[in-house]
């Protein structure tokens, strides 16, 4: 494995851990337009969907005490749901299609982010399950399983503790949800991936070390600010890259 290879992925992956570990929700989002590049959309998901399980695990003990695990199950189902057709539209769509997946969902977030949009919701456990099943599809397909449930979240107005820890706990419980249903489908093959997700590690922790400071320094505009301006981010960079592919 090449040095400048393993050295451009860490970068990457530093970056994306920091913005999990502020914004409880940043890794996938960061990390899948440079990685796209970087190793192959397709490669790209399956790597994200199974390195993020490490990072999410610190973060879940971390914030044990600040979420809701009741609230984060419905959700999860709802998810499940989304990521078996998700599984196999990976399995059977080109790499333009799934590229063209990633900067549609990454645009859609950033545009509802930036509206600031705001829905009365009336029948929770539905729109619970209706936003899980979304974001299971886009993680199956695109590894970005956050934009709609940061949605649902902002919508809801829930303190920045109490939505980074039910984010981590939704998105590990989403991980693995998804990595069964892609290894079934024949997309996820463990042993091509864990030589570089091992070599990431340290990269990883110390993005994680170093935004879990950042996130007790910040307050709740800038929050909000800094999770929109990672969606925009990203989106910017997937659509570049899609068009000039």
């Amino acid at each position: 494995m090449e040095i400048q290879y393993v050295f451009l992925v860490s970068v990457v992956i530093f970056a994306a851990s920091l913005a999990q570990a502020v914004t409880g929700f940043g890794f996938a989002l960061v990390a899948a337009p440079f990685l796209a590049i970087i190793m192959g959309p397709k490669e790209t998901v399956i790597f994200l969907l199974f390195s993020g399980m490490f990072m999410k695990a610190v973060m879940v003990y971390k914030t044990w005490k600040d979420g809701h695990s009741n609230q984060v199950l419905v959700l999860f189902l709802g998810s499940l749901l989304g990521a078996l057709p998700g599984a196999y539209f990976l399995k059977i769509a080109s790499v333009n299609t799934i590229k063209a997946v990633i900067g549609f969902c990454l645009l859609f977030a950033t545009l509802a982010l930036m509206k600031n949009l705001k829905f009365k919701i009336i029948h929770q456990h539905l729109a619970q399950i209706g936003c899980g099943f979304i974001s299971g599809f886009c993680g199956a397909t695109a590894g970005l399983n956050g934009p709609p449930i940061v949605c649902y979240y902002l919508n809801e107005n829930l303190p920045k503790e109490a939505m980074r820890a039910n984010l981590v706990r939704f998105f590990i419980l989403g991980n693995a949800g998804t990595l069964a249903l892609s290894y079934y489908w024949g997309t996820f093959r463990p042993g091509e991936i864990i030589n570089i997700t091992l070599l990431s590690i340290p990269a990883m922790l110390l993005g994680w070390f170093l935004g879990e400071r950042l996130f007790y320094k910040i307050n709740a505009v800038l929050f909000n600010r800094l999770v929109i301006g990672t969606v925009l981010v990203s989106s910017i960079v997937t659509i570049a890259s899609s068009l000039f592919s």
